[in-house]
């Protein structure tokens, strides 16, 4: 019943939608200004990252501290392993055991603290890259936008996908922005004035 009531309701309101649209005349539609059309131009954004000079730089140096830091971590991880295998050598229960035992959960707690610390560290680092990045690369585009008379500038993905029977493929292609273009791709341009 409720079901029904439901339905019912949806179709009125989509008849009553209809009828007030319906009634709009043509005179009352906006009018795109005589003489002046909206200059558009795309932008791959993903590619200008991936080939900004600065982006890699910094992505490199962040990269470097990240395995720095791995690197560290492991080698205390080899510490506890190695105070691990000393334990064997002394029997359970003994004084010796219970300390050397007591330092490695001490330790072992302390390296999954530093690794948790670490980690946030470097996506907090990592995300004020992209951001830093993004707020250079979205300042070239404007620039270079108001240079070329150019008023709006649409993201999009530049690389046609190789045809897919995968949904989630057809899925991401029917949900492109942008279908269609006829040389309006600035990434090129923009990219020149990075280097």
């Amino acid at each position: 019943m409720q079901r029904i009531w439901r339905l019912t309701m949806m179709v009125g309101l989509m008849a009553l939608g209809s009828w007030w649209f319906s009634g709009v005349r043509a005179d009352e539609q906006p009018q795109p200004a005589k003489g002046h059309a909206t200059r558009v131009a795309l932008i791959d954004m993903a590619r200008l990252f991936k080939e900004y000079p600065r982006f890699e730089e910094l992505r490199d140096e962040l990269k470097k501290r990240i395995d720095d830091a791995s690197d560290e971590l492991k080698q205390r991880l080899e510490d506890v392993k190695r105070m691990q295998s000393d334990l064997k050598e002394y029997p359970a229960g003994s004084p010796e055991f219970k300390r050397l035992e007591q330092q490695i959960l001490s330790a072992a707690k302390e390296l999954e603290s530093s690794k948790k610390k670490l980690q946030g560290e470097f996506f907090q680092k990592e995300a004020e890259l992209y951001n830093t990045c993004y707020r250079t690369l979205r300042a070239e585009v404007a620039r270079y936008a108001e240079m070329h008379g150019i008023e709006l500038v649409l993201r999009f993905i530049a690389q046609e996908e190789e045809e897919s029977d995968k949904p989630e493929e057809v899925m991401k292609r029917l949900q492109a922005q942008v279908v269609y273009h006829a040389g309006l791709d600035i990434t090129d341009e923009v990219l020149a004035t990075l280097r």
